[in-house]
């Protein structure tokens, strides 16, 4: 979804048109989600050429309606002669010979050029297009910006259709020699989408004092998009891009924590002196329930926890360290894309001895057993 904002935005800003066509080429494994996704972005064709790769099962379409999994349906078109065609009687040929819908009229894509190279068209490209006017092969052709409709015509005509995951069989259990990578993408994706969501709550709840970071978390998402490169995560580019790759991603996240650190920050300021109230907030799309990791300034025998309503939370104190208590506390019914209020009181004396466990510097002492870590990591026995 970010690649199809940010592509189209960009699309919008340097040619002066809204982009409505998905071309992939060169990436393959197309999700049943798609259709759905690209039309709630205003995207109504779907263009590749990998699918003419399966090494088992020829594929049965050059243009059909491909029918995601909510039965959304996109117009879909698969070139007969592939990505870098020819302007040569032989392939302009047989992009018509070839074209399975034909028979139901309609026009059949042909792109041409050296796309690895990125050299695109070349001069006698075009002389090859000037002599090709007069071959029989050709005389049906056209050269320019094909309009989507009218070169899908064909599958709207026949009800062509076809459902499910657009598989490449061609590239069967293809994993990777980089699997950092992957984790690298998928934690980012997850930190810029909670820094979002922090950085937009402290936004709204408390605009005099925060303004949302929109250029930092744009240079992030942009950096995380190049890295979705379809050789950079599946660990076949070459290995001076990895270096680049790692950087990114360590920038990312120095920005992610940079973001949410200043983001709760207006939530944590204390209210008149004492503790400060907590604001542990969730950013998924459904309510639960959370074991919370909190800090509150000061060093405390023991604390109260109440949620919003007043009733006790229960808690465990970690540590006491640096001027700061840290405990764990158990949260329930964390709302939707919201937080809980909690208050934090010093316990009365004498408050909070009910526990017969404790730990400090690597040691729980339990009324049964006391474990201590050893010097170099390893639990004695």
């Amino acid at each position: 979804m970010r690649q199809l904002l940010y592509g189209r935005r960009f699309f919008q800003k340097e040619f002066g048109a809204a982009a409505d066509v998905l071309w992939l080429p060169d990436t393959f494994g197309y999700s049943w989600a798609l259709p759905q996704i690209l039309r709630a972005a205003g995207v109504r064709a779907f263009f590749t050429t990998k699918l003419l790769w399966n090494d088992t099962t020829v594929f049965p379409h050059n243009s059909f309606l491909w029918e995601g999994i909510d039965g959304t349906r996109i117009l879909a078109h698969e070139p007969p002669v592939g990505l870098e065609g020819l302007v040569t009687p032989g392939h302009v040929g047989k992009s018509w010979s070839a074209f399975r819908e034909q028979e139901a009229g309609g026009t059949v894509l042909q792109t041409f050029g050296y796309g690895d190279g990125a050299a695109g068209p070349r001069r006698n490209t075009w002389r090859r297009r000037a002599r090709c006017a007069g071959s029989p092969a050709c005389r049906a052709r056209r050269s320019g910006r094909s309009a989507p409709s009218s070169t899908t015509s064909a599958a709207a005509r026949t009800g062509s259709r076809l459902e499910g995951e657009l598989y490449l069989e061609m590239h069967r259990g293809t994993y990777t020699t980089h699997a950092w990578v992957k984790r690298a993408n998928r934690r980012a994706e997850s930190m810029l989408y909670t820094a979002e969501f922090l950085a937009a709550a402290a936004h709204l709840q408390a605009p005099g004092t925060y303004r949302y970071p929109a250029p930092l978390l744009e240079g992030a998402w942009k950096k995380l998009l190049l890295n979705q490169f379809h050789d950079i995560v599946p660990g076949t580019a070459i290995a001076d891009a990895y270096e680049d790759t790692r950087r990114d991603f360590e920038e990312i996240g120095e920005t992610c924590e940079a973001v949410t650190a200043a983001a709760v920050r207006p939530f944590v300021a204390p209210r008149g002196g004492g503790v400060p109230p907590l604001h542990p907030r969730q950013p998924l799309g459904w309510e639960r329930s959370a074991y919370v990791s909190l800090e509150v300034p000061g060093r405390h025998a023991g604390l109260a926890l109440r949620a919003d309503d007043g009733t006790p939370l229960a808690h465990q104190i970690l540590s006491r360290t640096g001027g700061r208590t840290q405990l764990l506390c158990h949260v329930p019914g964390l709302p939707p894309f919201g937080f809980a209020g909690l208050a934090v009181e010093p316990a009365p004396a004498g408050a909070g001895a009910h526990t017969p466990f404790s730990m400090d510097r690597g040691t729980i002492r339990t009324p049964y057993y006391e474990l201590t870590t050893a010097a170099d990591g390893a639990s004695p026995p």
